[in-house]
């Protein structure tokens, strides 16, 4: 069960750096994805479908979007650091007025 996890969880991952606006959508998908592949192994005589492998796949996949969002977050921070200088007033000095 360890190695499906971790499947799992890399299709996750995927799924975050591939849709990066579609959050909702790959949280249900992945979700729907165990589920249904769940379901489907009550067809073969061989196999058993339990809703416990159903929820841990779709723990596992859905701990890998956040892992993905993490590294996505973190990645934009330090592509783009922002200065610790403080900003200039706009406001043109020397006009003559009283507040100059």
């Amino acid at each position: 069960m360890t190695r499906i996890a971790l499947a799992y969880a890399l299709f996750g991952l995927a799924l975050a750096f591939g849709f990066r606006a579609h959050l909702v959508q790959a949280m249900l998908f992945v979700c729907t994805v165990a589920g249904v592949l769940e379901l489907l192994q009550a067809i073969d005589p061989g196999r058993h479908a339990r809703l416990q492998d159903a929820l841990v796949k779709a723990a596992a996949g859905l701990m890998g979007i956040a892992v993905g969002r993490i590294v996505l977050a973190v990645a934009g921070r330090v592509a783009r650091p922002q200065s610790r200088q403080p900003r200039s007033s706009s406001k043109p000095k020397g006009l003559g007025l009283a507040s100059d």
